[in-house]
């Protein structure tokens, strides 16, 4: 009887680590996507010179990198890295005012937080 208390405890254990991490993985991932939409819109406003969003982008970047660190123990660092490239070569776009390649390194942003919420998300898929 003991032993199947103890299963049961670590059971549960594991089911409220594993709804905990959903959760949080999936307001980080949202955060970040909305956070990327808003500024998209913002460079699309102000097409001509978009070197005063890059505090903005600075400060996003050290929101992700913060998340990133304990996103790592969770999943493959790669997945995680190409967001940390994408958000410095956005930065050096934004600072050089490169209009094109900031809204291109913009949509690679999106789909990447999009991609992975999907990757990191509930899926019966990432169960088996």
């Amino acid at each position: 009887m003991k032993k199947a208390i103890i299963i049961i405890c670590i059971l549960i254990t594991i089911i409220t680590f594993g709804i905990f991490e959903i959760i949080w993985v999936s307001k980080i991932l949202t955060t970040m996507e909305n956070t990327i939409i808003d500024l998209s819109r913002q460079y699309e406003l102000s097409e001509k010179e978009i070197t005063e969003y890059y505090d903005t982008i600075g400060d996003i970047k050290e929101f992700w990198m913060k998340k990133e660190e304990w996103l790592c123990y969770l999943f493959n660092h790669r997945d995680l890295s190409v967001i940390t490239d994408s958000f410095n070569r956005l930065q050096a776009y934004t600072k050089n005012n490169d209009y094109d390649n900031a809204i291109a390194e913009l949509a690679l942003l999106k789909y990447y937080s999009s991609k992975n919420n999907h990757i990191m998300g509930f899926d019966i898929n990432n169960i088996f």
